[in-house]
């Protein structure tokens, strides 16, 4: 017994003879066991991981890094000056940078023109050019009535141009306009009129034209004889004849118009006669407005027929 009369036993007998080592050693065993199933478990992981995508991950964080630096670093102006569109130079850098460019179909646009219009630059890789862009630039181009673009692998880009054709000049608020068939407007024009070259003129005629000149085919005498058409009100035409005579037409009727005044001219020599104008408008009559000389002297022989008539009542 101790001081205190309490009972003093060894501690082996408290089922410790083994001491602190037997817990540490059965401890130590829990411990690799635990860390055998984790080696175990990061095995399995590292087995399904596919082949090459460690190296693939450090690429991809190396590249954000670097492009993250430039960004920040202020030199991402300076690289797309050196080097232009990052994909661009990937494609120049794999061998498809685009060497030449064939362009067909051309007449009154040029090669510059074109290369100028499509938005297509030098140092561009062909798999990156986007197609339907380059033709819908083209296709803003008043000229240009359609584009074919195909890609020549590795290096070259064809272009075939289908233009517009001029077709009529078209006066409209005294500017002067280039048209084709459909109306378009292909280009300004700039000058006096050239002889033979059908001229137009108004709101709207732009549109007309291409039908009233179908019109005229059938009548190649008058047609001939024509040196522009306005279009009254969006309505009807009225023709400037050689002379400067016009013609009235109709709103609707107008080609048994033109059949009419086609026969005034050929069997009565009308375009020889002193008038100023020809009134198609009513289908059983013709108006005639006669020039000033001749309306004086008509009035002058009505005079004297009367003055005659008079003299023999």
């Amino acid at each position: 017994m101790d001081g205190g009369r309490r009972l003093l036993r060894q501690i082996k007998e408290r089922g410790f003879a083994g001491g602190f080592g037997l817990a540490s050693a059965q401890h130590r065993r829990r411990w690799r066991s635990g860390r055998s199933r984790v080696t175990e478990s990061a095995s399995k992981i590292v087995d399904a991981t596919p082949h090459g995508l460690g190296g693939f991950l450090a690429t991809v964080l190396v590249g954000l890094s670097f492009s993250y630096g430039i960004v920040r670093g202020g030199h991402a102006d300076a690289f797309l000056s050196a080097y232009g569109d990052p994909f661009h130079a990937v494609g120049r850098y794999l061998g498809f940078e685009v060497q030449h460019i064939t362009m067909s179909g051309l007449g009154d646009l040029s090669q510059a023109d074109v290369l100028k219009s499509s938005g297509l630059a030098v140092g561009q890789a062909l798999p990156f050019i986007d197609i339907d862009a380059v033709r819908d630039c083209l296709l803003a181009v008043p000229m240009i009535k359609d584009v074919e673009i195909r890609k020549n692998y590795p290096h070259g880009l064809a272009i075939h141009v289908t233009e517009r054709e001029g077709f009529a000049l078209w006066q409209n608020h005294g500017a002067l306009s280039v048209i084709a068939p459909d109306g378009a407007v292909i280009d300004k024009f700039r000058g006096d009129v050239p002889a033979g070259v059908p001229l137009v003129v108004g709101e709207g005629a732009n549109k007309r034209a291409a039908a009233l000149f179908k019109m005229l085919e059938a009548q190649p005498d008058l047609k001939s004889r024509v040196t522009a058409a306005t279009l009254v009100g969006a309505r009807r035409w009225t023709l400037r004849l050689d002379r400067g005579i016009e013609a009235r037409l109709p709103e609707d009727g107008e080609a048994e118009a033109l059949s009419r005044l086609s026969a005034l001219i050929k069997e009565q020599k009308l375009l020889d006669r002193a008038i100023l104008a020809v009134d198609l408008r009513m289908p059983d009559r013709v108006v005639l407005r006669l020039t000033e000389e001749a309306l004086a002297e008509r009035l002058e022989t009505q005079k004297k027929l009367s003055k005659v008539k008079g003299s023999t009542t």
